[in-house]
């Protein structure tokens, strides 16, 4: 919209310049003012399509293995017995999600109001970013053993012939379910980071949040998580 009345304008300058010339002979005149009124608007779009660019992924395993380890290892009563953590399974779907928008814009703001510092290019990129999905690799910084899972194999647990969680637990029994990640969005620093992720470990039993996470000493870690949806 912007670029569009910037353009109109222009072009009014423009036409407004021929009829001097025309009537005065003024060509340089004509020249200047449409040369710098349009030049704005050409800058414009240039910035405007360099914005939409999304970040670079490298660090997402740094970050998807902070959120599963403080979101769904840490506080278990598994922690009773630190060796047990080791044993445990954890399954991740093989690609992450595209997210279904709970309004990652609204939660940023309830954040900030809180008194947490978000960049508003963190959640700018999440948001060109999580309507896609890429594939995923055993690459998770965690304790224990870790496995993909596809979206063929989830049918056949969960699909309408499926045998729901008793087939799930046979085939994965040391695990707690499967986790599943959106992309991850980054401010340009590479020191902020915001997703969804959820876990579903039976029929009553699974949850969603948005999570922030902050790099500090090249750790990342949780800073804030909001809670979307619980069964």
């Amino acid at each position: 919209m912007l670029l569009r009345k910037r353009l109109l304008v222009g072009l009014a300058l423009c036409c407004l310049a021929l009829i001097l010339q025309a009537a005065l002979g003024y060509r340089l005149y004509r020249s200047v003012i449409c040369e710098a009124m349009l030049l704005p608007a050409l800058v414009y779009r240039i910035h405007h399509a360099g914005a939409g660019q999304v970040s670079s992924d490298d660090q997402m395993y740094e970050v998807y293995s902070a959120t599963i380890r403080e979101l769904f290892l840490k506080g278990s009563d598994e922690s009773k017995n630190p060796g047990a953590l080791e044993e445990r399974l954890v399954v991740v779907q093989d690609h992450t999600i595209r997210e279904r928008d709970y309004g990652p814009g609204t939660t940023g703001l309830e954040w900030i109001l809180s008194g947490v510092v978000v960049d508003s290019r963190t959640l700018e990129d999440f948001n060109r970013k999580r309507k896609d999905s890429i594939p995923l690799e055993t690459l998770f910084q965690l304790p224990g053993k870790q496995e993909l899972i596809s979206d063929q194999d989830l049918h056949q647990f969960f699909g309408e012939n499926g045998s729901r969680w008793e087939r799930f637990y046979e085939r994965y029994p040391k695990s707690f379910g499967y986790i599943a990640v959106s992309r991850v969005g980054f401010n340009p620093d590479h020191d902020q980071a915001f997703l969804y992720a959820a876990v579903s470990c039976s029929g009553l039993c699974g949850e969603g949040y948005y999570v922030l996470l902050t790099k500090k000493g090249g750790v990342w870690s949780i800073r804030r998580k909001s809670m979307l949806w619980i069964s």
